[in-house]
């Protein structure tokens, strides 16, 4: 008898980028996107938060006005793309109050 072959499983289907979670804007814990409006950045102390048009950059601040986006020797800096900081919780819709 011939081994019937296995059927090739199918792809995973795409997954949408998606915002699941509200924050109110407050300064001290959040910063509000210019890239990307109505989303709010969680601030992290001691990091700047520079944003580019495919995700943000937490830059560590070091002594004499210096930062260093080095993720080996500082645990929160380097590159993160929308959706990581989406899936990690930093990245929040902002809840618009009226």
């Amino acid at each position: 008898m011939r081994a019937v072959p296995s059927p090739i499983p199918k792809p995973a289907p795409v997954v949408e980028f998606g915002i699941r979670r509200r924050a109110r804007f407050d300064n001290k814990v959040w910063k509000q996107s210019r890239v990307k409006p109505g989303l709010l950045i969680k601030r992290i102390t001691g990091y700047d938060i520079n944003e580019l048009e495919y995700g943000v950059n937490y830059l560590k601040q070091l002594p004499g006005g210096k930062t260093s986006a080095d993720g080996t020797k500082y645990p929160h800096a380097g590159f993160f793309t929308w959706r990581v900081l989406s899936e990690c919780g930093r990245l929040v819709e902002e809840e618009v109050t009226s």
